[in-house]
């Protein structure tokens, strides 16, 4: 019985979602704004979003190599997407001081996030850290779950370009 209890409370939490932010803009920024991944769409620019959660031990190893690759691509920028939820805001904004955290960042409920994933990859969520990369245009070009170097998405980027950019 308990564990049949354990695995509805997960199935809620993970579909049901918070309704915390706006029609359309299903996550928040840090000052409670609703916000969706597509408002931080530069035109010209690719977008890395890595949804992380703060103590997720990848996160935790690959988050300042995220932050150079931000601050040292001229044709990308990285957004963060926690999915540490409001119940551990306080957490995520720790996880985000501890590494100067150069890019946006943006809070969603894990269920949030998880439709969020479903609908544009087709695939179900699986995890922290996961990976959505928009092209210029502002449509997926690629997703993965687990770690991934971004100097593999450097790669990605620039043969999907077709330039030698770094």
């Amino acid at each position: 019985m308990r564990t049949l209890v354990s695995i509805l409370a997960f199935a809620i939490l993970l579909y049901a979602g918070s309704g915390l932010a706006g029609e359309g803009k299903p996550f928040v920024d840090f000052e409670g704004q609703p916000k969706s991944v597509e408002d931080y769409f530069e035109d010209g620019k690719w977008t890395v979003v890595m949804i992380w959660r703060h103590d997720c031990h990848i996160c935790n190893q690959e988050v300042d190599s995220y932050a150079f690759f931000h601050d040292g691509n001229p044709v990308a920028n990285v957004l963060g997407l926690s999915i540490d939820g409001m119940a551990k805001k306080a957490d995520a904004e720790n996880f985000i001081a501890a590494y100067d955290l150069p890019f946006e960042n943006l809070l969603g409920e894990i269920g949030d996030v998880a439709k969020y994933y479903q609908d544009l990859t087709g695939r179900r969520f699986l995890g922290t850290p996961s990976f959505l990369i928009f092209n210029p245009q502002g449509q997926l070009s690629a997703n993965r779950v687990g770690a991934v170097p971004p100097e593999m998405i450097s790669n990605f980027i620039r043969r999907s370009s077709g330039t030698n950019n770094k």
